[in-house]
């Protein structure tokens, strides 16, 4: 999670009060303005459909 770029803390334009990182991926492909974080104790099956069908590279 990101609360500042370089030194600035983040604008709402760019997902204050926090954004999601997403290592590899371009800034703009980040999740902007996140508003609740869930801890699973168990693997969640589903997170497996999300995965391989969303992003630019789905079909």
């Amino acid at each position: 999670m990101a609360t500042h770029v370089g030194d600035e803390p983040l604008d709402h334009w760019h997902g204050a009060p926090l954004r999601l990182v997403a290592p590899g991926r371009r800034g703009f492909m980040w999740v902007k303005w996140v508003r609740e974080v869930v801890v699973l104790t168990q693997p969640d099956l589903g997170q497996w459909v999300a995965i391989f069908t969303s992003g630019p590279d789905a079909t």
